[in-house]
């Protein structure tokens, strides 16, 4: 009879085993799925925050290409006698260039306030 006891303690023993790996299994997978969770809103805010930037950053670039091309217009234009008299082409080429510089510096400036976000592996953790 003391043998049946012995092994009613060990099954009784190996079920509270199997019952504390279990509760830890399922603690270990509640905190996983956590972080999971966790890393893809980071992740989201990551890639809504890159693209405000890089559409900031898009407008900026738009912006330079939209200057020069009116740099490039004023020097055409500079040089046709039938746009600009040529008394008036000096003044009129450094007034574009000076329009050229404060447009370029507007979207330097619109580049500087909307940097690109650090990547996630610097802030999803």
């Amino acid at each position: 009879m003391a043998e049946t006891g012995a092994v009613r303690k060990t099954w009784w023993a190996l079920d509270v085993a199997v019952k504390v790996v279990a509760i830890v299994a399922l603690l270990l997978s509640l905190v996983g799925l956590w972080r999971w969770n966790e890393l893809g809103n980071c992740l989201a805010d990551y890639a809504d925050r890159s693209a405000a930037a890089t559409g900031a950053r898009a407008d900026a670039a738009e912006r330079d290409r939209l200057a020069q091309d009116k740099l490039w217009q004023a020097f055409a234009d500079a040089s046709d006698p039938g746009k600009v008299p040529p008394g008036q082409a000096g003044d009129f080429v450094r007034k574009a260039f000076a329009q050229f510089l404060s447009d370029r510096a507007d979207a330097n400036r619109q580049r500087a306030e909307n940097p690109p976000p650090p990547p996630p592996a610097e802030v999803c953790r």
